[in-house]
């Protein structure tokens, strides 16, 4: 999509906003639609394995890639917007480092309503050639979005057009719809979210509470026992200038020792908080599976490699990992406002 044509469809989807009585400020807009544009410019640049899934299996699986424009993942995006978003709520109104952001994620959301030129580049071309004469007449369902769950189900559900009119009308009701949830989503979680994060919350009391508890220091504790156990050996070893087998086992056992550390003190902290700010997005990301899935697969590499003691201490430790990332989810009001942690205030 030509730079004119960013420009147009989101200074549209501002009147959109102004017409329905969402006030705009004058320096937000200006450097939103220079953001918009700034893509094309300056690219952005993402390690390859997030661009090609199969890279993650080579060795270039770190090298920077270019972002593709019209298959930019709904991640990257999403990533994007919720940098804007977190900035929103620590400044507490729209200023132009959100507007910065803001604009290089809208960039991708619209040209993923063109086919990418990789595919066709003659319906490329031909719909990127009839935007502007379509963008004042095409019939428009406008959305509003209220929260990050709803935002982002939208843009997953975007698919490219070989239709101009289509890819218009597509590309200024999504950029609508952003725009509304990033900048006029309210600050403060809407009143049947927070009724459920405080329901969750009171529930985590007592008893139960005392056994997220436990179930929590368990890899902290787990990890301490092994420290102090290698440590005098290990120091010996490094003395004699010889590499105790002692510090093999010690190395395959500290990486997932570690991350089921991480999911702990995520824990701890969010049951002892007096915020319900932190509490939630502490859970959050103590619930993150991608811990979870790192604990798994060294774990497992821990009981192949290490038959020593340490491989016990793994194996606690893992299992305490994998209830504190699982046993949120039987909440049905967690998993209403997990996605929404980080989108708005709770306090």
């Amino acid at each position: 999509m030509y730079g004119r044509d960013h420009r147009s469809i989101t200074e549209r989807a501002l009147e959109l906003l102004e017409e329905r009585g969402y006030q705009i400020p004058r320096a937000f807009k200006n450097k939103l639609l220079e953001a918009c544009v700034e893509p094309d410019r300056a690219p952005d640049y993402v390690p390859r394995h997030e661009v090609v899934l199969e890279a993650i299996l080579t060795e270039d699986a770190s090298k920077p890639t270019r972002v593709p424009h019209h298959t930019a993942s709904t991640r990257f995006i999403m990533g994007l917007l919720q940098r804007a978003r977190g900035e929103l709520l620590r400044r507490g109104r729209a200023t132009r480092s959100v507007a910065a952001t803001l604009g290089r994620a809208l960039h991708y959301v619209q040209d993923r309503c063109i086919v990418s030129p990789k595919i066709s580049r003659r319906y490329h071309d031909e719909v990127e050639r009839r935007v502007s004469a379509y963008l004042r007449r095409v019939q428009v369902k406008l959305v509003e979005p209220l929260g990050k769950t709803k935002l982002r189900s939208l843009l997953r559900r975007q698919r490219a057009s070989r239709e101009a009119a289509r890819a218009v009308s597509e590309a200024l009701a999504l950029t609508y719809a952003v725009l509304y949830a990033v900048i006029c989503n309210p600050l403060k979680a809407p009143s049947d979210l927070l009724v459920r994060a405080q329901e969750f919350r009171g529930r985590l009391r007592g008893v139960l509470k005392a056994v997220y508890t436990a179930v929590a220091a368990t890899p902290l504790l787990s990890t301490l026992f092994v420290a102090v156990t290698a440590l005098p050996t290990i120091v010996a070893g490094l003395q004699s200038l010889k590499t105790p087998e002692m510090l093999t086992h010690f190395t395959i056992a500290i990486i997932p020792l570690s991350f089921s550390s991480v999911v702990g003190i995520f824990t701890l902290e969010a049951l002892f908080s007096r915020r319900l700010t932190v509490f939630l997005r502490r859970l959050h990301d103590a619930t993150d599976g991608r811990y979870l899935v790192i604990v798994a697969l060294f774990t497992f590499l821990a009981l192949n490699l290490s038959r020593s003691i340490f491989a016990a201490a793994v194996c606690v430790s893992a299992l305490a990992c994998t209830m504190l990332t699982a046993a949120p989810y039987l909440s049905r009001n967690f998993r209403l406002v997990r996605g929404e942690a980080y989108w708005f205030k709770w306090d």
